[in-house]
């Protein structure tokens, strides 16, 4: 009888890491991105002068 119970179980520990598997893909692809554009801006930007008073 346990083994039958095998697949079960490793049908729920499988579902119950997939979501912080894909939170943790989905937020290394979103520090990425944003290094990525934080660069690109950085690259395109000149100095920035300051007024005097």
């Amino acid at each position: 009888m346990p083994g039958a119970r095998v697949p079960l179980v490793a049908g729920i520990a499988a579902l119950l890491a997939l979501p912080p598997t894909a939170a943790y893909a989905l937020t290394a692809r979103g520090v990425g991105w944003t290094a990525r554009l934080i660069r690109a801006r950085a690259a395109t930007t000149g100095p920035v002068r300051a007024e005097a008073r």
